[in-house]
């Protein structure tokens, strides 16, 4: 089961995390009118969670049971060639500019466990903290599918994920306003735990939606107030990290499932095969965004002394990592996931 329309938006959202990251000083986007918006943007990861688990029940509802060792060399082999190739390049980078590099860091980096690790999520590809936090998702999923989702009654497991949201936002909120907090700020930002209501609001809409049917419909007019709704609360609510931990998983669920049982116009636009290429390589976008504008940037900056073109510069990066993402995806990602699919058995990833 493939649902094409909500491809085109992890590209959406994976654009809005580089907006995050590298877009100070950058027009439009240093604007009054955008700069809270952009500030904001990192919230999307939360959208990237909630994607990730909406698509694996998507995926594996028909199974009756989850192949465990299946399950983990596709999903391995799905994020790890590129999250090396991305490393590899971060560490070339490093090399060139005389950094010294960390073997601890390096280690943690390596078996993707530095989101468990106070002080170390951000180092290297400092984005690929959140594939830290994936890799988790992953070893719990075919538990959660197997023992759980396909063992207990729906209305059970609805009822204890919505009860795990409440209370993983009551608890991080309570850290956020006491003055401990500000201690454990980066800690408690990027520990996956706190991330995991995201994953779980994914896994039930993506069983509401299997379950209940829902009829196709022009839900277009709906999609775009909760698009408005979401950016609002994006430029008028402050501090940004109160949305960092899965606090718009609500409403991003409601925009998934909107969107979802759409057939209106944007479904129409969103389908078009263009932008569901943008989506496929969504991936690239968001684990390349270090190495590839740190490198460029180097490049432009230091070595031709182009100061002066700081503005176009930024564009041009962002050429080049949708160059960089389309490659990888044709050469490496792509190729190595349908080896893989044909050479286990069980349910296709192809998919996802």
């Amino acid at each position: 089961m493939r649902i094409d329309q909500l491809t085109f938006t992890r590209f959406i959202a994976a654009f809005a995390v580089v907006l995050f990251h590298f877009s100070d000083g950058i027009f439009p986007f240093n604007t009054p009118i955008l700069l809270p918006i952009v500030k904001n943007s990192n919230v999307f990861v939360s959208y990237f969670f909630m994607i990730s688990g909406f698509v694996m029940v998507i995926a594996y509802h028909k199974s009756p049971k989850i192949n465990v060792r299946q399950y983990y060399l596709s999903r391995f082999f799905r994020i790890f060639p590129a999250f090396l190739l991305s490393l590899l390049l971060t560490l070339a980078y490093f090399i060139w500019i005389g950094k010294e590099i960390n073997g601890y860091s390096l280690a943690l980096q390596v078996v993707l466990i530095q989101a468990w690790i106070k002080n170390q999520q951000l180092t290297f590809n400092f984005p690929s903290w959140s594939l830290s936090v994936e890799v988790f998702f992953y070893l719990l999923f075919p538990f959660l599918f197997n023992y759980l989702y396909k063992t207990k009654k729906t209305t059970q497991f609805y009822i204890a994920i919505i009860l795990f949201w409440f209370l993983s936002q009551t608890v991080f909120l309570y850290l956020l306003y006491t003055h401990s907090f500000d201690k454990q700020i980066n800690y408690i930002l990027y520990l996956p735990l706190f991330h995991l209501n995201e994953f779980l609001a994914g896994n039930l809409l993506g069983f509401f939606i299997i379950k209940k049917s829902p009829l196709n419909s022009n839900t277009d007019f709906v999609i775009i107030i909760l698009s408005l709704i979401i950016i609002l609360s994006m430029y008028f609510i402050s501090p940004y990290k109160i949305f960092h931990n899965g606090l718009l998983a609500p409403i991003f669920g409601l925009l998934i499932f909107f969107i979802a049982v759409n057939n209106g116009i944007l479904t129409n636009i969103f389908t078009n095969s263009i932008l569901i290429l943008l989506g496929e390589i969504s991936y690239g976008i968001y684990i390349y965004q270090f190495p590839v504008f740190k490198i460029s940037n180097f490049i432009f900056f230091k070595v031709l002394k182009l100061s002066e073109y700081y503005q176009s510069v930024f564009y041009i990066n962002c050429f080049l990592l949708i160059i960089v993402s389309y490659t990888s995806y044709r050469l490496i990602e792509n190729p190595i996931v349908i080896f893989i699919k044909n050479k286990i058995k069980g349910k296709p990833d192809s998919s996802i």
